[in-house]
């Protein structure tokens, strides 16, 4: 598989030393206990805190890309998005109502006032909002951790018919999930990044 996102020698504020790839068309997985820096690790790749590392994106390195740019392309789904628009759907860069339609959302929940929306639908709504900006590396914190069994496995198959072009890191505790969605598996423990698999 044609290497899209790499990152070589990033150590983390938790003290982890981290080098992997990441490959068009395929889901990694990341476990690991609490507190061990997983959601840093996440936040250090979308450029979002400052750290130093050897990052590339299309073997071009993090310093070719304007910030916005690189943050598009490689792109975070926090476990707890911020809103800043009325209405869900007023945060979509292109139609979603199909791709919401597979993870249960109706177009009346879509341009309901955030505010009205559940936890789960907040969460579907951040996934899809990323999704709509098309970014060739998704990064996914927990993505399903609020939802209930019909809807984790709605966003399992929409994440793996996405990944199919692009290349995805999913943080998930969950180890039957890993196993499920996940082509590669990691474990991030406290002194290291392990490959499981």
């Amino acid at each position: 598989m044609t290497t899209l996102f790499s990152v070589r020698n990033l150590t983390l504020p938790t003290g982890q030393h981290v080098s992997m790839h990441l490959g068009r068309g395929e889901i990694h997985g990341l476990t690991g206990p609490s507190g061990t820096g997983k959601t840093r690790l996440l936040r250090a790749l979308a450029n979002l805190d400052e750290v130093s590392a050897d990052l590339r994106l299309h073997h071009k390195p993090l310093g070719n890309y304007q910030a916005t740019e690189w943050r598009r392309r490689v792109m975070l789904v926090p476990t707890d998005s911020r809103w800043w628009l009325p209405t869900a759907a007023e945060h979509m860069h292109k139609d979603m109502h199909d791709a919401a339609e597979k993870l249960g959302l109706t177009p009346a929940r879509m341009h309901a006032p955030v505010t009205q929306l559940s936890t789960g639908e907040k969460a579907r709504c951040a996934l899809l909002r990323a999704l709509s900006y098309e970014p060739e590396v998704l990064l996914l914190d927990e993505p399903t951790a609020a939802l209930d069994h019909e809807n984790v496995h709605a966003v399992e198959a929409l994440i793996k018919g996405f990944s199919r072009d692009h290349a995805v890191l999913w943080i998930t505790h969950d180890e039957l999930q890993a196993e499920r969605v996940a082509d590669h598996r990691w474990q991030l423990t406290a002194s290291q990044l392990i490959r499981v698999h």
